[in-house]
C-alpha cells in the first residue's frame, strides 16, 4: 500500500530481488501478479541478482557472500526442503498444503532409505518458524532414523557438519546460497517444476545437468550417489564443474561487495 502511494506522487522507487525464483520462474500474463511482476511494475529500476531481462534490470547484488565452507569427513547429508510452508513457494502461486508435500515426503523417505543402506545419515531441514507452518510437519510420515533440523540456526553456520546437500526444487534461495559457498550441492526437481520455468533458465539448467548437479527424478539422483557418494569432494572440485557453478551464480547469484556504489550511481542519475 504504502508504495503504491509513493508511485502515485510520482517519488522513485527501487526495488531489489530479495529471494529465488526471481528471473528464473514464468513471468507472464498467465502467472497473475507473481512477486517480480508486482515489483518491477513499482520500481524506477528493478535489482536483480546478476540476471538482466530488460532496460528496467540493473545488476546488483545477492546477499550471499563468496564465503567458504571446508568440508567435513562425515557420513551425515542435508536435504533442505520448503515442505507445508505457507510462502508462495511455486511460481504457480498455490500455498502448499500437506498434499502438495507428498511428492517432496517420498523423495526425503526414498533418500533416507538409499543412504542408509550405503551407512549415510539424513537430516531433513525445514522452517519451523509458524509463519512456515512448520507445525504442519507430521514426523510419523517420515522413515526411522531421519533426522530433523528446524532451520532455527542459519544455513551457512549448519553446512559444516554435512558432506552434502540436496534440495528439493529450483525455485527456492536456499540453492543459490550453498552453491555461492562452493558446498556440494544436488538439486532434485519436481515432477511439475520444469513447466514453470523460463526459457532462458532451462538452458542454463541443462548445463547444471550435464555437471551431475540437477537431477531430474530420483532415479536419476540415486544413480548418481551410487556412483560418486564416496568421492563427492573430487567430482565437486572438478574444473569442469567449478566452470559450470561460477556461470551459473554469475548470473543468478551475483556477490558485490560495493553494491553500495550502485545505489548511489543511481540516486545521482535520477
Amino acid at each position: 500500500i504504502l508504495l503504491n502511494i509513493l508511485k502515485q506522487k510520482k517519488i522513485d522507487i527501487f526495488l531489489a530481488q530479495h529471494g529465488g525464483f526471481y528471473g528464473v520462474g514464468l513471468n507472464t500474463k498467465e502467472v497473475i501478479a507473481s512477486p517480480e511482476q508486482v515489483e518491477k511494475k513499482l520500481s524506477k529500476n528493478y535489482l536483480t541478482w546478476g540476471w538482466k531481462e530488460s532496460k528496467k534490470d540493473v545488476i546488483f547484488s545477492s546477499r550471499f557472500p563468496p564465503k567458504k565452507v571446508h568440508l567435513s569427513k562425515t557420513n551425515r547429508i542435508l536435504f533442505c526442503s520448503n515442505l507445508s510452508t505457507t510462502f508462495l513457494s511455486r511460481q504457480y502461486h498455490q500455498p502448499r498444503t500437506m498434499m502438495d508435500s507428498l511428492e517432496t515426503i517420498d523423495y526425503v523417505n526414498k533418500t533416507a532409505k538409499f543412504l542408509k543402506s550405503r551407512n549415510y545419515k539424513l537430516t531433513l531441514r525445514y522452517l519451523s518458524r509458524i509463519e512456515n507452518s512448520g507445525n504442519m510437519i507430521y514426523k510419523k510420515l517420515y522413515v526411522k532414523g531421519l533426522n530433523f533440523d528446524e532451520g532455527k540456526s542459519i544455513l551457512f553456520n549448519e553446512l559444516k557438519k554435512y558432506k552434502l546437500v540436496i534440495h528439493e526444487n529450483l525455485l527456492s534461495t536456499a540453492f543459490l546460497e550453498t552453491l555461492s559457498y562452493g558446498f556440494p550441492t544436488l538439486i532434485l526437481m519436481g515432477k511439475n517444476d520444469d513447466l514453470y520455468l523460463r526459457r532462458k533458465f532451462k538452458s542454463e539448467i541443462h548445463k547444471l545437468k550435464e555437471a551431475n548437479i540437477v537431477h531430474s527424478n530420483f532415479k536419476s539422483l540415486k544413480n548418481f550417489l551410487n556412483k560418486n557418494l564416496e568421492n563427492i569432494e573430487s567430482w565437486w572440485e572438478s574444473s569442469k564443474n567449478k566452470n559450470i557453478i561460477k556461470d551459473f551464480t554469475d548470473k543468478y547469484a551475483y556477490y558485490d561487495k560495493d553494491c553500495e556504489k550502485i545505489i548511489k550511481k543511481l540516486i545521482k542519475k535520477y
